[in-house]
């Protein structure tokens, strides 16, 4: 496991800007945590963020949730569950979207 810490930028005796701490995983250890965001724009959504969050439920099963605003749409929530087992793997994918006209 790699660990970052806080770092502050300063001047002179006041510190101005902070940097979050970040765990970044290296090797086979699989972590819970947010993902890298997403951001864009569209004519048919608008300006829209995406932040996809990963949760690691067991050794073989994992899922990520990714709440996404639209400007034009509204909330949005997307979810991916996957698994495997002896038998086989699979993978499960839902949308919700926020039932409103687009225009």
């Amino acid at each position: 496991m790699r660990k970052c810490g806080m770092r502050a930028l300063k001047y002179r005796a006041c510190r101005y800007f902070y940097m979050p701490y970040f765990q970044l995983p290296i090797g086979d250890r699989r972590r819970s945590g947010m993902l890298i965001p997403s951001a864009g724009s569209s004519s048919r959504d608008g300006y829209w963020y995406a932040q996809p969050m990963y949760w690691n439920i067991a050794p073989n099963y994992d899922a990520t949730f990714t709440p996404k605003y639209m400007s034009h749409r509204g909330w949005q929530l997307n979810g991916e569950m996957r698994y495997l087992t002896q038998i086989g793997e699979g993978k499960n994918r839902r949308g919700i979207p926020k039932k409103r006209p687009l225009f």
